[in-house]
């Protein structure tokens, strides 16, 4: 989002999300996850973004939850690992991985051709020294 001039915001620390939602207007959007929807900081979170209209995508596990009432744009996660009986969150971050990954180019695909313009102007400007010895990996940055 970033190389397409999208100021995004992403922190794992649930008090620092409570102070960037306040900080949100309007125009802005928030993608809330998580995986219980049931965490309290979040959902204060979520009535924070509500009191001020600010629209929200819910990424959460399948089924209705606390978090998920707040939002009429719900996209669901895999929902097969249990909350403590699993040795790793693989399916959800992967699901989530996906799902985000799904929003940006339908956010890129709403105007391609700017999104893209910018995209290759902030490579040629930050990152134009970028090489590698793979062939494959190695192109030449439309100028």
């Amino acid at each position: 989002m970033l190389k397409i001039g999208k100021k995004v915001y992403i922190s794992n620390n649930l008090n620092y999300q409570l102070y960037e939602a306040n900080l949100l207007e309007k125009g802005d959007i928030a993608i809330l996850i998580s995986y219980s929807g049931e965490t309290e900081k979040i959902l204060t979170i979520a009535e924070s973004c509500k009191s001020k209209n600010i629209p929200m995508i819910i990424i959460t596990s399948l089924s209705e939850n606390s978090l998920s009432k707040y939002s009429n744009c719900k996209l669901f996660i895999s929902t097969k690992e249990q909350l403590f009986h699993n040795i790793g969150n693989y399916s959800v971050h992967l699901s989530v991985y996906l799902i985000l990954d799904i929003l940006y180019s339908i956010y890129f695909l709403q105007d391609y051709d700017k999104h893209y313009k910018t995209k290759l102007e902030n490579l040629n400007r930050y990152e134009n020294s970028r090489t590698s010895t793979n062939f494959i990996l190695n192109d030449k940055i439309e100028r």
